[in-house]
C-alpha cells in the first residue's frame, strides 16, 4: 500500500508541475499590451504548482508515516464519499435553476451538516465560502456566473 501511495503522490507532482509549464506557455494579445490582464494561463499555472505542492506534501508524509501506520477505509468513509458525489450531482443541477450565490451556499451549508459539522459554524462557513467565490469570479475576474429568478 505504501508503494501505491508513493507512486501516486510522484505522477500526481510531474502531473501537476506538466500542467504548470504548459500553462505558462498560454499568452494572450492583452497580457503583452499590459502587466495589468492575468491572462488564460494564470489560473491553470497556480493549480498545477498547488496540485505539484500538496502531492509533494503527500509524498514527505507518507515516506515519514510508520509502515504500520496504516489508515482503514470503514463503511463511515464510504457514506461519506457518497454523500459528497449526492452533493456534488444536486449541486449542478440546482445551479441552473437556483443560480451559482443560493446553489452554492445550500449545497456548502447541506455538506458540512451532512458531515456532522455543528450548523451555526456551516451556516458561517457556507456564507463566506460564497461570498467570497461571488467576489473573486464575478466582481473581480468579472466571470458570468448563473442567475437564478431572484436575480443573484
Amino acid at each position: 500500500m505504501r508503494a501505491l501511495e508513493v507512486a501516486l503522490s510522484l505522477l500526481l507532482a510531474a502531473f501537476g508541475l506538466f500542467a504548470a509549464f504548459e500553462a505558462s506557455k498560454l499568452r494572450s494579445p492583452a497580457a503583452s499590451l499590459t502587466q495589468d490582464v492575468l491572462g488564460p494561463g494564470f489560473f491553470p499555472f497556480w493549480l498545477g504548482v498547488a496540485v505539484a505542492g500538496l502531492a509533494t506534501v503527500g509524498l514527505l508524509q507518507t515516506l515519514v508515516r510508520r509502515a504500520d501506520a496504516v489508515a482503514s477505509v470503514g463503511p463511515r468513509s464510504w457514506g461519506a464519499v457518497g454523500i459528497m458525489i449526492l452533493a456534488i450531482v444536486l449541486y449542478v443541477g440546482a445551479v441552473g435553476l437556483f443560480g451559482f450565490v443560493l446553489a452554492t451556499f445550500l449545497f456548502v451549508l447541506g455538506t458540512l451538516i451532512a458531515l456532522k459539522q455543528p450548523v451555526t459554524l456551516s451556516g458561517l462557513t457556507a456564507a463566506v465560502v460564497t461570498g467570497t467565490l461571488y467576489l473573486v469570479f464575478a466582481r473581480w475576474l468579472q466571470v458570468p456566473l448563473p442567475v437564478g429568478p431572484f436575480g443573484w
